[in-house]
């Protein structure tokens, strides 16, 4: 399932309140664990890509962090 328009503007709105794209990383992994109600490979994607992240680099933080469900357990 992809990322709504709403979460997407959310993601994209978060870049103008941080200094650099990796530091809005994990709001916008927030914004689109409540949009999706998990992160999928396919959401950690649209997310590296709305942030012109490397999919590595955000499934790095997904697995580091225990707030993030990558399994659809959420």
């Amino acid at each position: 399932m992809a990322l709504s328009d709403q979460a997407k503007k959310r993601i994209r709105d978060l870049l103008s309140t941080y200094e650099t794209h990796q530091s809005a990383l994990i709001p916008a992994l927030h914004v689109a664990q409540g949009d999706q109600g998990w992160l999928s490979e396919e959401t950690q994607r649209e997310v590296a890509e709305l942030l012109q992240l490397t999919p590595q680099t955000v499934r790095e933080v997904v697995t580091l962090f225990r707030s993030f469900y990558p399994s659809g357990l959420g």
